[in-house]
């Protein structure tokens, strides 16, 4: 084996056997015992039996390199001498095999760098390719000179399609054929400085291939100058189309939450305050620095039971969502309403980290429910009311009183129409009474019949009123029962019937003696016209009438009893007078007691008995004269002569 004996040994191995790891120097070499470990090819140590070397010298005196014999078994004597002669006088053979053996090397080192070039260009090529940004070169002109597969990928085509095509084409339609930022920072990067930083791009906007849009963060550097590549600049791209959707996303999420008409309030496990939306804020009065840290329970009031705070608590901590309502106080003492929906945040693992709670305020929507309950209440119970829809005659809704009337259960008027309770329902006559109450803009009243359950027929008067709901036109009517009513109108119709041709009738004010009603009869004996008589007073009809004897004759009237019955002198509207017997009794009106006289014409009849009277006081004075029945023989009348004579 051969060594270049320079500083230190060398591994050029003549032989193509390498037969040392480490250089050692030529005075180690020289000191070294016999007896030294040899790597054998196959990796295994051999231990020769002598191991001995000898430095070959040049012409000029200095050691070219070391002649190492290692032998299995000790050199016999003229083996040894050979060697010790031959050695000294192989300087000048082994000069010429340096001389070769240094081109051999030197073409040796020439070869393992180029591999090691090649290795490590195609290592870098390899990296390149494998990364996971797309890497772009442009050239001073704007073209693209080399791209990797990951910005064919961002751009939708293949790597190569993208190199020859300049940095225009890349962009949008819209910012084509002007020099844009990214222009700028490109030439900018391309002209710098040795030191110079790379520039960063945000969410830039390239068009792929198929015409739509990428969304990409650029970083841009300069590279450095080669031979025929002058101003070359280097963009990497990160397609952050996903993040750039996910930030759109939280920001819309931001801006709901934020813009959001419910409470959101966001809490750590242990329920105190991380988050309150502004809604919270301008609603309870607190303000966001206020708020966090706190727990919620700087709301709670009395008026929610401690019940409700636990089974939530319970509720939330075992994974699930509560829902419920609270009475709360906001930070002025004022109480309000809230509906809550509540539920837990969980990590990767489902482990809870916080607490998201919605928050609805309900206070006007309770009062409106209270309100609208009583308005329920008061509709129910009030008098009978049915909801009608205008154009199909269907049964919307009746009220207790009206079910009560028709005998009805609430189930029982699901389907109902009309038709089932006034047979002359139209359908035209009811969109006709819509329409006229929307016109009128009030109440429209008619009267007609209910057939009822059973055969029963009752006189109702309806009001109704137009409204629409939903979509639908009702007519909104209460009923009333006015059977009794009717009778009741029937009954004075009848009375009244009686009374205007009954007899001669006056109603005379028991304060005034004015005639306040005149009936056919006592207008035809005075021959007055119908009406006429009303207004007048007692003395326009009677000459001998004084006003106090009004007094008198309810003194009279009380001591009799009620009634008492007068003979008076009625004068007629032609001035004539006649006789009248008067009877006379008290009815009371509104506020008002009343005389009903009846007067009758006794003209004739007391005619008549003054004519009675002078004959008896004739057949008194006379003769004796003896009345006797014919068929019974009694006397009937005798006067006083034949009293006498007898």
């Amino acid at each position: 084996f051969f060594f270049q004996a320079e500083d230190g040994i060398r591994d050029v191995a003549v032989t193509g056997v390498q037969t040392c790891a480490l250089p050692i120097s030529l005075d180690a070499l020289r000191a070294a015992p016999d007896a030294t470990r040899v790597a054998r090819p196959d990796g295994t140590d051999a231990v020769p039996a002598l191991h001995v070397a000898w430095p070959l010298m040049g012409t000029e005196g200095d050691v070219l390199a070391v002649l190492e014999v290692a032998t299995a078994r000790p050199l016999e004597g003229f083996e040894r001498t050979f060697i010790d002669r031959v050695a000294p006088r192989a300087g000048s053979t082994f000069e010429r095999l340096k001389q070769t053996l240094a081109l051999d090397h030197q073409a040796r080192t020439m070869e393992r760098q180029s591999r090691a070039l090649q290795e490590t260009e195609r290592w870098f090529r390899q990296v390149v390719e494998s990364a996971p940004d797309g890497l772009m070169v442009i050239a001073q002109d704007g073209t693209v000179v080399a791209a990797n597969r990951q910005a064919g990928v961002i751009l939708g085509c293949a790597a190569g399609e993208l190199v020859g095509q300049t940095l225009d084409s890349l962009l949008p339609p819209e910012l084509r054929g002007r020099t844009s930022e990214l222009h700028r920072i490109i030439m900018q990067a391309q002209t710098a400085g040795a030191d110079s930083m790379p520039v960063s791009v945000t969410a830039a906007r390239l068009s792929r291939k198929d015409g739509a849009e990428a969304v990409v963060d650029l970083a841009v550097s300069r590279m450095d100058p080669v031979p025929g590549r002058p101003g070359s600049a280097c963009v990497a791209l990160s397609d952050v189309a996903d993040r750039e959707a996910a930030a759109a996303a939280a920001r819309k999420l931001t801006r709901a939450v934020e813009q959001a008409s419910s409470s959101i309030v966001i809490t750590d496990r242990d329920g105190n305050i991380e988050y309150v939306n502004p809604y919270f804020t301008a609603l309870t009065g607190y303000t966001l620095d206020e708020a966090i840290g706190k727990n919620p329970r700087v709301l709670k009031t009395d008026q929610t039971p401690r019940e409700r705070h636990v089974d939530l608590w319970a509720t939330i901590t075992s994974g699930k969502v509560w829902r419920g309502e609270f009475v709360n106080r906001k930070k002025n003492g004022e109480y309000y309403q809230e509906y809550a929906v509540v539920s837990p945040v969980t990590d990767a693992s489902g482990r809870i980290t916080h607490f998201v709670a919605f928050k609805e305020d309900i206070t006007a929507r309770k009062l409106q429910e209270r309100e609208l309950a009583f308005a329920h209440h008061v509709v129910e119970n009030a008098a009978a009311m049915e909801w009608v829809d205008a154009d199909t005659g269907e049964l919307i809704y009746a009220n207790h009183a009206s079910r009560a009337q028709h005998g009805w259960t609430v189930e029982q008027t699901v389907g109902r129409r009309v038709s089932d309770w006034d047979p002359d329902y139209d359908p035209a006559r009811l969109r006709a009474l819509f329409d006229q109450a929307v016109l009128s803009r009030e109440p429209v009243r008619f009267e007609t019949v209910h057939h009822l359950a059973g055969g029963r027929t009752r006189n109702v008067e309806v009001t109704t009123t137009a409204v629409t709901r939903e979509s639908r036109n009702l007519l909104i009517a209460s009923v009333s029962d006015i059977t009794d009513r009717k009778a009741a109108e029937q009954n004075l119709l009848f009375a009244q019937y009686v009374v205007d041709n009954v007899g001669a009738m006056l109603w005379v004010s028991t304060t005034t003696g004015r005639i306040d009603y005149a009936n056919h009869g006592i207008s035809a004996m005075l021959g007055y016209p119908e009406g006429e008589l009303v207004g007048k007073t007692i003395a326009d009809i009677d000459p001998d009438f004084q006003l106090q004897e009004l007094a008198a004759i309810q003194a009279a009237m009380a001591a009799s009893g009620g009634t008492i019955t007068m003979g008076r002198r009625h004068r007629r509207k032609d001035g004539s007078l006649f006789d009248a017997e008067v009877t006379v009794c008290v009815a009371h009106g509104v506020g008002r007691e009343y005389f009903i006289a009846m007067t009758t014409d006794v003209t004739e009849q007391n005619r008549a008995q003054k004519a009675l009277v002078f004959n008896r006081v004739a057949i008194e004075n006379s003769g004796p004269i003896v009345w006797v029945d014919l068929e019974t023989e009694h006397v009937s009348y005798a006067n006083a002569a034949a009293l006498k004579m007898l």
